[in-house]
């Protein structure tokens, strides 16, 4: 204890605290930023680092507290501080007393709101010019639950946009609609009504012992399925409860979860009932938010909103018309339960996955068949093996299967049987290649040992017969569980043949003869340049690889091979022998194809679940789709992107990404709820092709719908009355309907309404965690052709690391790893980001939804009204953990704002982060808020009350010319910030650095008091600049404290003057060199202390300080100076190679005085830090002197630097001058030992 309160002492003085230090209390430990209690005293917490001084914890009195960080920092520790507020607000006996005064002005200042209309927008009757009107909007939520603090993460991003533009006087449309279209909310309706039927009303459901059911050891998820490689997946372990909570769980219990009683649940059968349930009640969780929404915009998909059904339907006759919309047979990934196309949205998990196509084999079983295949006498039975390298099939020397694995005997047609696993027979159904179409037929039960030693003729093989043998490593969730084996060019292959061959009890024991395998040689089929003509051989020799378990090299090896085989591979073989791989792959495939020894097989890229709990399979259907990706429309579409602003790269590379890939999208289906197709209307609309162009319809819906989301039906106009000639008349630019009944004064206030909002200025999206880092990854994995990335198993900044490293290894230049449009039309294999795994949790919009906006705009309407800017995120995390409702970690917006109120929660989003990576919002921000905001009132409280008291007349002291800088500059970055819509750095700039720099003045002013106009005019800053982040707190001050007139959320950004940065760099200078002073105040007292261990404590405190200046570089520091000047590419932001600085120095005056070794030793160390110096603060530290006077500035703040080191006296004096320095007297070996330099102070204390 007594250790720390000398520490404190030498800090801060005596006179710091009347009655000198106080008592200090060891107390639990708090994280977060020094908050005080309303008695004025500080918890405060150390790191463990600290303890060495005798403490770990104390309470210091509150105007000691932002002194004693400082000191702390200056000591290289780390400060933690908090009053007993600062805990959650869930815990037992805790005060919410703060948490619902900030609610109690919500509510308040929301009733404001409402009752003058602020958030109406209307258009003029002229044009806007640039900066006068701001259109921002928000993909709608889907209605089948409450809204949660992810929509909130992305929403806010919007709202605080929005909030910016208003206040700078912009006039603001921000609208919010409700997509209630696709599959999910009648999927959870079926499914309640099911459980009903099954369990009762309400339901009785089984109990399920939680019993563990363990998985094999991590293992690959496809060892091998062919010649292709298989990501490193790995699977853990399971147990039946939490599958009971993932996508197993019962709706009945989903929707106890949200407060509903057992009454309630039951209507929700219903599925329109959904859409009267949760809508309205997003609107309050909105209103309660305080988004700042014109709720007279607002509508709600499908056909019970008539009006928004009818834009639908002429959005797809248009499309159709302009023959962008066609009906055709086509692979997608299909839901066999609910018998309909599954898309992303329609995906309980595998969001992003898209059919993968393979090349199925037929190797024909040579009669006569064994006896368990004897029921199959006289029909050709096949055993079939996917492959995307059918170009290597001229070197097959056998297939694998695996022993324990379950086959079938697979009806196809009349006289063709394939063997293959069953998952993969129900693909081939739903592609028309089963008897039975959607049904596959099995004659015959098999396991993998049934199928050993089967001889095949296999199509293109040079051998006339090959053997099907034993490998222990194939995975039967992918492919056919039967792989066709080419080692030539396979190294799992290779080794696997290599031990089967070299180890006869090996054979023995799996059954396989001599003559299987034995006579049967690496056949080469390819030539590379690198490896010659056996590629796998010679790899895995010099990779030293010596068994087929070498999984890590045989990954690696395959990566070699396929990219040279692919790209600088020739064929040795067959008719098209001498041609290039890449050349003759497609070839040798259409080939197979034509002569009926293979068929295209499609499945799934990864596992699907559809939201009815099925697993989905890849189906060729006859469905009505959309041609993005048709080149004209394609050229359109990268014509709209280049126009617009993405604020960041990552998402320009997202979209180009998309558009190279992205064609032919599914748009109907026959189950769900939505729009029905107006041509054929069996069919429904597709969930992601009702929501590309509706930003249009926010602009005129309220003249439509009169404020009512569901469509009035007292409105004026009739649904039917809103012909395709209305639409075009309202958006394209077509010709007034003159025929049409609906009043031309209201035709002409709609086209008036969308003129002038249109086109939108930004909208805001989350996306998938797949970051660029992942993209270029990705990029990589599919320049490959192969699934060897274990994406899930790296961070951002291990992938990027390991990415660029991969990249370079592999010889592709960047510009090289972009082009994968070109690869893709040769491999027909669209690039997506992941599937299923952690990689793919949330819904990526670039890939679907953002992207399908920008055609259908480009496509639709004219080039002027296409979207000005996406703004994409990533998704929100809580308290560095996923956010997920099977672990609790997870929050609805209305337990939010009623745990921690609209503002704070407001508050703790901005803070979470900016920017393409996940962000995290952190409760003890929130609750902190909570505190600062409601602390923020009572000191305004203060001010306002202690007036009287404060200095009149203009801020004319250092400290008031100082603070009145700090706000110009926090007005100027937070505008700076809005603008860049960097939010988590405008409440930095505008919030916490403003705050910090009223500390600092409270404590500079001393007893001359701080200036009443420069309070008043922090107080106004300060309150307009928290306002789009927290305008409940900002309108509250605004009217209530500083009784202003009007709104803050429009009363205009604060201006300012050009910020001094002159002045800013010298008060960084001054409070530098208190805490340096500081620090050698404490050093020189511990020293006069050992040498006088009888003094008092009181005797040996300094009371004088001798500060000595050098105000500016001479001699050989000067000299160095120059040559690193001269030596420094401001364009590069670098300095030329040391060598030529040392030449420079060599050359230079100094160089040439003496021994230059002796010059080098001298100088290299100044040479070095003062690089070090320009690499962190910039070119200004080569200057010679400050662009200040240091000793002015020191002896205008005598008064601050006697109160701050506790001094009865201070003086000012140059080294420069002799006779000051004679004044260090027996001290001038610390003048000797740190002589001072331009920005570097040196201090003597008596």
């Amino acid at each position: 204890m007594k250790g720390l309160a000398n520490i404190i002492s030498l800090a801060f003085g005596t006179s710091s605290c009347s009655g000198g230090i106080p008592e200090l209390q060891i107390i639990p430990a708090f994280k977060g930023w020094p908050w005080s209690l309303d008695n004025g005293i500080f918890y405060v917490s150390f790191s463990p680092g600290f303890c060495k001084y005798g403490m770990s914890y104390v309470l210091i009195p509150e105007d000691l507290c932002f002194f004693f960080c400082s000191f702390c920092k200056f000591a290289g520790q780390e400060v933690a501080t908090a009053d007993k507020e600062m805990t959650s607000n869930t815990e037992s006996g805790k005060s919410f007393a703060r948490r619902d005064q900030l609610l109690e002005i919500e509510a308040q200042v929301q009733k404001w709101w409402e009752e003058n209309e602020v958030f109406r927008a209307d258009s003029l009757e002229t044009l806007p010019k640039s900066g006068e009107k701001f259109f921002g909007n928000f993909p709608f939520p889907y209605m089948n639950g409450y809204l949660h603090l992810g929509h909130a993460f992305s929403l806010s991003k919007l709202e605080f946009a929005a909030g910016y533009h208003r206040l700078r006087g912009a006039n603001v449309l921000l609208p919010f609609g409700f997509h209630c279209t696709g599959m999910p909310i009648k999927a959870s309706a079926d499914k309640l009504c099911r459980e009903i039927q099954k369990f009762g009303n309400p339901p009785v459901f089984p109990t399920i012992a939680e019993e563990k059911i363990t998985d094999p050891e991590p293992q690959p998820e496809e060892a091998n399925t062919g010649n292709e490689v298989a990501p490193d997946k790995f699977k853990g372990k399971k147990s039946k409860a939490t599958a009971k909570t993932g996508g197993d769980k019962y709706q009945w219990e989903i929707m106890r979860s949200y407060g509903l009683s057992d009454e309630d649940i039951s209507k929700f059968q219903d599925p329109y009932y959904w859409l009267t349930y949760f809508p309205p009640l997003a609107v309050e969780d909105l209103k309660a938010f305080g988004l700042g929404c014109d709720w007279r915009r607002t509508f709600i998909t499908t056909d019970i909103n008539p009006f928004f059904d009818s834009f639908v339907r002429w959005q797809l006759r248009k499309l159709k018309k302009l023959g962008k919309i066609v009906k055709d047979l086509r692979y997608t990934v299909y839901s066999p339960l609910d018998g309909q196309p599954c898309a992303d949205h329609d995906r309980a998990s595998g969001e992003g996955v898209i059919p993968q196509e393979y090349t199925l084999i037929k190797m024909e079983v040579i009669p006569p068949l064994p006896p368990k295949l004897r029921a199959l006498e006289g029909r050709k039975v096949y055993l079939v093996a996917a492959t995307l390298r059918p170009e290597t099939m001229y070197g097959q020397t056998n297939a694998w299967v695996l022993p324990e694995g379950k086959y079938g005997a697979f009806e196809i047609n009349e006289t063709d049987i394939f063997i293959s696993t069953e998952r993969a027979a129900l693909n081939l159904a739903y592609q028309k290649l089963s008897r039975v179409p959607e049904k596959p037929t099995c004659l015959v039960e098999l396991t993998g040992n049934d199928l050993i030693g089967l001889p095949l003729r296999a199509p293109l093989a040079f051998n006339e017969t090959i053997y099907s043998l034993p490998m222990l490593s194939i995975l039967t969730d992918k492919g056919t569980g039967i792989v066709t084996s080419v080692p030539s060019d396979s190294p799992d292959d290779f080794m696997s043949l290599y031990e089967l061959k070299s180890k006869p009890a090996f054979r023995a024991k799996l059954g396989v003869k001599d003559e299987w395998i034995l006579p049967f040689e690496v056949i080469p089929i390819i030539n590379t340049p690198e490896f010659g003509d056996k590629a796998a051989e010679k790899v895995c020799l010099d990779m030293k690889i010596k068994s087929p378990n070498e999984r890590q090299k045989l990954d690696e090896a395959k990566k070699k091979i396929y990219k040279g085989g692919f790209y600088e591979g020739t064929m040795l073989v067959g008719e098209y022998a001498g041609m290039r791989v890449q050349d003759a792959k497609n070839l040798i495939k259409n080939r197979l194809i034509e002569h009926g020894e293979a068929v295209i097989y499609s499945e799934p890229e990864k596992k699907v679940i559809s939201r009815s709990g099925d697993e989905c399979v890849v189906a060729l259907t006859d469905q009505w789709y959309i041609t993005y990706g048709e080149s004209n429309w394609k050229e359109a579409a990268e014509e709209c992107l280049a126009s617009m602003n993405l604020f960041c790269d990552e998402t320009r590379h997202g979209f180009e990404h998309t558009l190279s890939w992205l064609n032919q999208w599914a748009c109907s289906r026959n189950f769900g709820l939505g729009t029905r197709i107006p041509w054929d209307e069996q069919f429904l609309v597709e969930s992601l092709s009702d929501s590309t162009l509706y930003m249009a319809y926010y602009t005129v819906c309220h003249l439509l719908q009169r404020g009512d989301m569901y469509g009035s039906d007292t409105s004026s106009v009739k649904p039917e009355q809103l012909t395709d000639e209305v639409w075009d008349f309202l958006f394209c630019g077509g010709p007034c309907p003159l025929s049409s009944d609906i009043s031309l004064p209201l035709l002409n206030k709609m086209k008036q309404e969308f003129e002038y909002w249109y086109p939108f200025d930004l909208r805001v999206s989350g996306k998938n965690k797949t970051t660029t880092s992942h993209f270029f990854l990705l990029y990589t994995y599919i320049y490959l052709g192969l699934n060897f990335i274990p994406i899930n198993a790296y961070t951002d900044t291990h992938t990027k690391n390991m990415v660029a490293t991969l990249a370079l290894g592999l010889g592709f230049a960047m510009d090289e790893v972009r082009e994968t449009s070109a690869w893709v039309a040769a491999h027909n294999r669209p690039l997506r980001t992941g599937g299923g795994g952690p990689a793919m949790n949330g819904k990526d919009l670039i890939q679907n939804h953002l992207t399908f906006c920008i055609y259908n705009h480009a496509a639709i309407l004219p080039k002027h009204h296409w979207p000005q800017g996406f703004r994409c995120n990533g998704h929100i995390m809580l308290n560095a953990e996923k956010m997920s409702k099977s672990t609790g970690n997870f929050r609805t917006l209305r337990q939010a704002i009623e745990e921690f109120s609209a503002d704070a929660t407001r508050f703790s989003l901005a803070d979470a982060g900016d920017g393409m990576d996940d962000a995290n919002f952190v409760f003890e921000t929130a609750n902190a808020a909570i505190l600062r905001l409601t602390k923020e009132i009572a000191w305004m409280q203060e001010v306002i009350a202690a007036e009287s008291s404060l200095r009149s007349g203009p801020p004319t002291t250092y400290a008031d010319r100082v603070f009145a800088n700090e706000i110009n500059i926090a007005v100027k970055m937070t505008e700076k910030n809005y603008g860049e819509y960097l939010f988590r750095a405008a409440l930095k700039s505008g919030f916490y650095d403003l705050q910090a720099a009223r500390d600092e003045y409270r404590f500079s002013c001393g007893s001359g008091g701080m200036n009443r106009d420069l309070l008043w005019r922090f107080m106004d800053v300060q309150t307009r600049l928290i306002t789009p982040i927290c305008p409940h707190y900002a309108e509250y001050v605004w009217k209530e404290l500083l009784k202003k007139e009007g709104f803050v959320i429009k009363a205009g950004f604060p201006g300012c003057d050009l910020p001094d940065l002159t002045l800013k760099r010298a008060n960084t200078y001054l409070q530098d060199s208190i805490v340096s002073m500081r620090k050698l105040l404490q050093k020189q007292v511990s020293g006069s202390k050992k040498a006088k261990v009888n003094v008092s404590s009181q005797q040996s405190k300094p009371t004088v300080g001798l500060i000595f200046v050098n105000e500016q570089y001479d001699g050989w520091k000067s000299e160095c100076l120059n040559i690193l000047r001269s030596n420094f590419d401001t364009a590069t932001h670098s300095f030329a190679p040391d060598q030529e600085i040392m030449e420079a120095l060599k050359e230079s005056e100094v160089g040439q005085e003496a021994n230059f070794k002796q010059t080098q030793k001298l100088c290299m160390p100044f040479l070095r830090f003062k690089k070090e110096e320009v690499m962190a603060v910039g070119v200004q530290a080569l200057d010679l002197r400050l662009p200040f006077g240091e000793v002015e500035v020191l002896e205008e703040n005598l008064e601050l630097l006697k109160r701050q080191l506790g001094l009865e006296r201070v003086e000012i004096l140059s080294v420069t001058d002799p006779d000051a320095v004679r004044r260090a007297g027996p001290n001038i070996s610390i003048l000797r030992q740190n002589p001072p330099s331009p920005g570097n102070l040196t201090a003597i204390f008596e």
